[in-house]
């Protein structure tokens, strides 16, 4: 049947037309949040998926994100399976089981078109405050217990109604609680045009059509991905690199990967890497997997699209007592400080496989800025912004420069008008530091 109704025609409009809804959903994010964050910074990814929780269309925004999308749909499936119906909102934010910090919270709602499931729209954003022992991130926690409030996969809206004593729950736990309902009611807002926007196509083509084109897109994904590796010379590569400290002592950290390609596998090993810390650049390792497929996707296959027949040729190995495999009670507020690091690494391994597109190490951390206060009228305001930096060189070419890093991908830097605009604060200069990386060999 998949093969008689999913002509290459109608497959290649399914493709395109999933990206579309997943930019319109993005679009509609963008749009409606409270929190300069989102809007502005773009510290957000949203996602179309299927009903099986396999990815179709992502949208611009934080890649890092996107690559643990499907993994938070897949908890939501498991926990609630049958007992899902139209208009239900799940949402979770629980660092052990999507891979990110505590103030990044993940909304997934089902699509329905007819009545049947027929996918998940997938909204996750950063929200600016989570009742944390200090405001935003907090930068001295050595416990998630001190992060803020942790949510598992929950129904937070059913029947396209907010259950109020979830609203309730959430401004109570939170110092910025008109900023907060607001963003979450954006992120509801990108599943509602998701919805509308697949229901539009699935009127014309038919759920039948619609289905056996997204499993040709899977197999298209499989098979490219297979020639990709295959193409490459088999051998094992290992790279080692230290974070300066944890946060907690002056002890040096250590980040390992090695890297294997047999055949038609590419197999990673974060074996040697650091047992969890004490301080907050613990990573779950479900974000650990997304860096490493983010990786993956800008050496094996930057201009496809991320799909549910993606990584199929990737098998990653983390072990328990690792840092990026992090488990209760261990912090992980600034979760993506080594991710960057991780990220050189393994393009070095493949360097050796496929110098032409290697790149040299970037800066690596975002090193974030923020500055809350509660000025005299008792009114709170809370920022939150990413530093760009500089880029190693590539082969014939110079680096990048004031770019943010491979982990925060589209996070972009607040305007100075903003920021006089919504916060008590004064911009004097905003610029950029010259020449602070070298000037290299291609300058």
């Amino acid at each position: 049947m998949s093969q008689l109704k999913a002509d290459p025609i109608t497959t290649e409009v399914v493709r395109n037309f999933v990206i579309s809804c997943a930019e319109d959903m993005n679009a509609a994010l963008w749009r409606s949040a409270y929190s300069p964050v989102i809007y502005e910074g773009r510290d957000s990814a949203v996602a179309i998926l299927d009903h099986e929780g396999e990815m179709l269309g992502q949208s611009t925004g934080v890649p890092l994100f996107v690559g643990a999308i499907d993994a938070c749909v897949h908890l939501v499936l498991e926990k609630y399976g049958d007992d899902i119906g139209p208009g239900d909102i799940f949402l979770m934010n629980d660092s052990y089981l999507q891979g990110t910090h505590l103030m990044d919270f993940t909304a997934v709602g089902p699509l329905f078109h007819d009545g049947k499931l027929v996918g998940f729209g997938a909204a996750r954003a950063h929200w600016s405050d989570v009742g944390a022992m200090d405001p935003g991130v907090p930068m001295g926690s050595s416990s998630i217990f001190q992060e803020g409030w942790r949510l598992g996969p929950t129904r937070v809206c059913k029947n396209y109604e907010e259950l109020p004593d979830w609203i309730d729950l959430i401004q109570r736990n939170t110092r910025m609680k008109a900023a907060i309902l607001g963003d979450f009611r954006a992120q509801i807002s990108a599943i509602r045009t998701g919805e509308r926007r697949l229901g539009q196509l699935l009127d014309r083509i038919g759920q039948d059509s619609y289905r056996a084109s997204c499993l040709n897109i899977f197999e298209q994904a499989r098979a490219l991905d297979r020639a990709a590796i295959g193409a490459l010379q088999d051998g094992t590569w290992s790279r080692e690199g230290v974070i300066d400290n944890d946060g907690q002592s002056d002890d040096p950290v250590k980040v390992k990967l090695t890297l294997t390609i047999a055949g038609e596998d590419m197999i990673i090993d974060m074996e040697g890497s650091s047992p969890p810390v004490a301080g907050s650049i613990n990573c779950g390792a479900v974000q650990t997997e997304s860096l490493l497929r983010l990786a993956y996707k800008t050496m094996i296959s930057p201009e496809r699209a991320i799909t549910g027949g993606s990584f199929s040729t990737m098998h990653v190995k983390i072990p328990d007592d690792c840092m990026f495999n992090a488990r209760e009670p261990y912090a992980c507020a600034w979760y993506f400080t080594g991710l960057g690091l991780l990220a050189d690494l393994m393009i070095t391994c493949l360097s050796e496989a496929m110098p032409e597109r290697a790149t040299a190490a970037h800066y690596g951390d975002s090193m974030v800025a923020s500055f809350f206060e509660i000025d005299p009228k008792k009114r709170q305001w809370l920022t939150v912004e990413a530093t760009a930096g500089g880029w190693g060189g590539t082969n014939g070419a110079d680096g990048e420069s004031a770019l943010i890093n491979l982990v925060n991908g589209g996070f972009r830097n607040m305007p100075a008008e903003v920021y006089e605009t919504k916060f008590p604060v004064r911009i004097e200069e905003f610029s950029i530091r010259p020449d602070t990386g070298g000037p290299g060999r291609w300058r």
